[in-house]
Parts: C-alpha cells; structure tokens; sequence
C-alpha cells in the first residue's frame, strides 16, 4: 500500500534514513516505529490523508506495484481512516472483543483473560487494552505510511519475526483470524458511512498486512526448522547410531 508521488519525494528520501535505524530492533507497536516527518515529528494519519489526498487531487497518486489498493481506494481509506484512528482505543478493544468471541483459544493464550466471560469485564480490562493498541498500532503504522511501501513491509517483517522468535506457542493462522474482527470494529465506527466499497477496501487492505505477516511468519520458522535439522547442529564428533540387523 505504499504509493510514490512525486511531491513527496524529499518528505520520503529522509524518513526512508529514519526508518532504518527505528527498525534495526523487534517492535511490536507499530507506534514506536512509525516514521517522522523531517521536523521530527511522528506523522499523524492526518498529515497522511492530507498528503495523499493532494496527491489524488492534482493526480499525482502513482500506487506501487506492491499496492493492493487503486488511487481513487488509497484515496477514501487515507479519508475514513482518520476518524478511525481519532478513537483508536475503543475500535481495538471492539476488534479484541469480537475476536474473543469467535476463538476462545486464542483467549485462554491470555493469562489474566483466559476466565473472563463479560463483555463488559473486557472492554475495561486495562490489560486487553494495552495489548490491543499494540496490534492496532500495528496497522495504523501501515496504513498511515501507504505512500512509503519499503517501509511498511520491512515494519511489518520485524513485527512476525518477533512473533516468529519469541513467541512459541503463536501459530501462523492466528494472524488471519483477525480480518473479520477487524471489519466489524471499523464498521462500528463508521456507522452509516460503512459501505460495500468501504468493505472491499479495508479488506483488501487488511489482507495484505496480514499476508505479509504471516508470509514472513512462515519463513522464519522454516528457516529455524532447517538450522535446528542441520547436521552442523549435532555434537562434534558424535556417534552415529547403531544398526541393528534382527539379533544377528
């Protein structure tokens, strides 16, 4: 979802040096990476709709290859995203909620939420809340930084290597578990301006963050399988194991 336009070619050349000393160290909230503007400051979804919806205007959208949204979609997203992220902590809990709904499993991987049945107990639990930012910022990170596509998918590869790494018992299909919660917490918050186009947008655009988790997901695990089976892995100078040949 990242998109070059060519007046913000200067913006991009110094948050592009920003961004690869902010994603040298696993991050789980998407907030601690998202990259600065030139004066410093963390960019807000409303610099980001205004940048592209000047773009749009003077039709200098030019979506990356990568981009799974058209201009006129990066466009409305870049638009109804803002009231999204003005409240961003009730949609996140709303998606935690409507995920525990569905996948009791992935609840009871929660210590201090395994026993909890109440909706209301949930939406005040601070602790589902601190956590539910984390993977909402997550996503705010992307989406906010559509214009820059190398930096959202190396965010997001940092973000499932964590995952990958120090996180045993999370499995590559939890990530997708969390599209149909995530489009019902957005459709919450838009109310009536919630449409079918809305939907095919924000899906479209929740399957490539996921996508891209969970490809990266993969990848690393299978890469720890292969070096944990390699033979340089077995002790230095290690017997091989005997035959047996049917008490001969």
């Amino acid at each position: 979802m990242g998109c070059a336009m060519s007046s913000m070619a200067q913006r991009l050349s110094v948050r592009r040096s920003e961004n690869k000393s902010k994603l040298e160290s696993p991050v789980i909230s998407g907030r601690k990476g998202t990259p600065t503007s030139p004066g410093g400051n963390r960019r807000s979804a409303g610099e980001s709709a205004e940048a592209i919806r000047s773009a749009f205007l003077n039709d200098q959208l030019k979506p990356d290859a990568r981009c799974p949204l058209d201009q006129r979609q990066l466009y409305c997203i870049s638009k109804s995203w803002k009231a999204i992220n003005r409240n961003m902590s009730v949609t996140a809990i709303n998606m935690f909620v409507r995920l525990f709904e569905t996948n009791r499993d992935i609840q009871q991987m929660f210590s201090h939420l395994k026993d909890v049945n109440s909706v209301a107990e949930l939406r005040n639990s601070k602790l589902l809340e601190g956590h539910a930012l984390k993977v909402f910022c997550t996503i705010d990170d992307a989406i906010v930084n559509f214009d820059d596509m190398d930096y959202v998918i190396k965010m997001l590869q940092v973000v499932a290597q964590f995952h990958a790494r120090r996180l045993t018992s999370f499995e590559e299909s939890f990530f997708w578990r969390i599209e149909d919660p995530f489009i019902l917490a957005v459709k919450e918050e838009l109310g009536d301006r919630f449409t079918i186009t809305t939907e095919t947008t924000y899906r479209a655009t929740i399957r490539f963050i996921v996508g891209t988790l969970a490809s990266e997901f993969v990848a690393i695990r299978q890469m720890a399988s292969d070096e944990n089976a390699s033979p340089s892995n077995s002790p230095e100078g290690a017997p091989a194991a005997r035959q047996t040949s049917n008490g001969m």
